[in-house]
């Protein structure tokens, strides 16, 4: 017969000597706690909305859109609020909000706010809207979000012998805990190029015609799915897909006028495009599903290519802004 013995899962917990005082410990985190600076914010307000005649719940498009006709009306009241599913959120108690009128789709509503309860600091809701407020203030301040972090454009660090700007920024996440909402903050940083995205489709043709391979196929898989920086404005769009069959010289119905996008970007951002060409990129609202079609010419592709990280000089100079100490992190962002 076999013997069996016991396997330990897990070691012996060491015996602790009774005589032994310990020693403290400093432990230190990236979470932060919340807290309101203004003693007449006390937290989140939650508010009920009526509307007569009345918008069943499911109707939240035609809810949005409503409120959204006496959005200005409201903020004098609540300053910043959010409308989420059949409640208004605002850090201002106001007990009577004044009943508000609209008009939409040829029938008027009434709409009224009526104030429910001061949120508890553990209540999802009151998460919702911290998340919500902290995006818009982001916002507010010029940073670009892509994906769930935030980049400043305006600090952007030149590499002008690797044609790359980087961009320093911030992942956030907050997250609840037993006593409330948590931020944790951590630095991060993208990358720019500075050629444009029509230099790059140049670049991924040539090859594929060398090589005797379908480009469109191979500028399909390089580009859909990637984010790109406008060079007008700054504002990063993430490619659905790439139209070959559209041109700079396609148009489109602007106000009952056909106008094609190059001379939509000439007279809006004077914006000029060499080459009549080139194919679209089409961007599309993910909560809308409306559709923004952008000239590569005057796009900038983000992130690294296969080749670029193989290039050390790149590398070892990128890591000189990336991989800096926490102090000086903190003082570019």
């Amino acid at each position: 017969m076999e013997s069996t013995q016991s396997v330990a899962l897990f070691p012996k917990k060491p015996q602790r000597d009774p005589k032994a005082a310990g020693r403290q410990l400093k432990l230190y985190s990236n979470y932060y706690q919340l807290e309101f600076d203004q003693n007449d914010i006390q937290g989140v307000n939650k508010y009920t909305v009526k509307f007569e005649p009345e918008i069943p719940e499911n109707s939240r498009p035609l809810r949005k859109a409503v409120l959204k006709l006496v959005k200005d009306k409201i903020r004098e009241k609540l300053e910043f609020f959010i409308d989420w599913g059949v409640n208004v959120f605002s850090l201002r108690k106001v007990a009577d909000l004044p009943q508000y009128e609209a008009e939409h789709d040829g029938t008027k509503y009434k709409i009224d706010i009526e104030w429910v309860q001061l949120m508890e600091a553990t209540d999802k809701d009151h998460l919702n809207f911290l998340k919500i407020f902290f995006n818009s203030m982001m916002r507010s301040l010029r940073f670009e979000q892509i994906g769930p972090k935030v980049f400043n454009p305006a600090k952007a660090h030149s590499l002008d012998a690797h044609n790359v700007r980087v961009w320093p920024g911030f992942d956030t996440r907050m997250i609840m805990k037993e006593r409330g909402a948590l931020l944790s903050i951590d630095v991060a940083f993208k990358v720019v190029r500075t050629d444009t995205v029509l230099d790059y489709i140049t670049q991924l043709r040539d090859k594929a015609d060398q090589k005797g391979k379908d480009w469109q196929a191979a500028i399909n898989e390089a580009i859909v799915g990637s984010t790109v920086v406008t060079k007008y404005n700054q504002k990063t769009y993430r490619i659905e897909r790439v139209e070959f069959n559209m041109s700079p010289e396609t148009t489109f119905d602007k106000n009952g006028t056909a106008v094609s996008y190059m001379e939509y970007y000439k007279t809006r951002y004077n914006e000029s495009v060499s080459d009549v060409n080139q194919p679209l990129l089409i961007n599309k609202d993910r909560k809308t599903g409306n559709e923004v079609a952008l000239i590569p010419e005057l796009c900038q592709l983000t992130g690294l290519t296969d080749q670029m990280r193989t290039d050390f000089r790149l590398m070892k100079d990128l890591a000189q802004i990336v991989h800096t100490n926490a102090e000086k992190k903190v003082q570019e962002c």
